[in-house]
């Protein structure tokens, strides 16, 4: 439907053209036009790229595109122009203009909203290269951030493309933007004797766990105490990059342990499981035929 449109809006200025007088003049001033348009689309395009340029977080490609944009605006402006010499009418311009428009629109409307979204996130900065993030259920290190997409590296290898514009609707947490994340350690430990001395006991092993931070201290919060024990969760603080923290997450759960082992009690030390996504809902029963 779209190209039976444009033919018809084409075919309508070549009757205009044809069925107007021209003379030699029209012609070379329509031709001029054209020349001055197009020397006029590689200035505007260096002049927004030199603008351009100068704004912090714009990507190259970003600006290449914002480039491109403003010589097809301007070459199309002078196309328009020489037409006009070459006597077609104002209206149909105006109506393939408007359809050229309309077209482009809905073919670079996801395009564009990424394009807008990524000079967001890239002005604003809530993320920079190098920084894991979670969004959109994925969660990696930034490789790139571009016109089209964020480019994020999971930890087993894989390379996800979130589009921009869903990135920017959507959560987005940051785990670079603290040096430190808390991790909770959820120990139950039958020891109701010394209560305050358990405690005790138990986040001096946890603060000697090599890359616990001493600042925020290793807390507890004690969750229940019955006639079984107590049940108790530490937290603690540890650099964010997932190795290092996984490394001392598990070198405090094998201290606290030996720590309760040596006081004679079996203690129970282990990190709360991650949320599971919910299972499918199973197939429907086939109808009786």
């Amino acid at each position: 439907m779209t190209s039976d449109v444009v033919v018809r809006v084409g075919s309508g200025v070549a009757d205009l053209v044809s069925g107007s007088t021209l003379s030699a003049s029209d012609v070379v001033l329509a031709i001029v036009v054209m020349i001055v348009a197009w020397i006029l689309s590689r200035f505007a395009r260096r002049g927004v790229l030199g603008v351009v340029g100068k704004v912090q977080g714009i990507s190259p490609d970003q600006r290449e595109l914002s480039g491109k944009l403003t010589s097809y605006f301007v070459l199309l402006i002078g196309f328009g122009v020489s037409l006009t010499f070459l006597g077609a009418g104002i209206q149909p311009l105006l109506s393939a203009a408007i359809i050229v428009a309309v077209v482009a629109a809905l073919a670079l409307r996801g395009v564009a909203d990424n394009f807008a979204a990524g000079v967001i996130i890239q002005t604003r900065r809530p993320m920079q290269l190098g920084d894991r993030i979670e969004a959109l259920s994925y969660q990696g290190v930034v490789r790139d951030m571009n016109g089209r997409s964020v480019v994020i590296e999971t930890d087993d290898g894989r390379t996800v493309h979130l589009p921009n514009a869903k990135v920017l609707d959507n959560p987005l947490v940051n785990s670079s933007s603290n040096s430190a994340r808390r991790t909770e350690i959820q120990v139950h430990t039958p020891g109701i004797d010394n209560i305050d001395g358990t405690i005790e006991g138990i986040l001096a092993a946890a603060a000697q766990a090599n890359g616990v931070l001493a600042d925020p201290t290793p807390v507890a919060v004690v969750r229940s105490i019955d006639q079984d024990g107590i049940t108790m969760v530490v937290r603690i603080w540890h650099h964010a990059e997932p190795v290092a923290g996984s490394i001392a997450v598990s070198e405090a759960i094998r201290l606290i342990y030996a720590a309760e082992q040596q006081h004679g009690r079996a203690a129970t030390v282990l990190t709360p499981p991650a949320a599971l996504p919910a299972p499918p809902p199973p197939p429907a029963p086939p109808r009786p035929s």
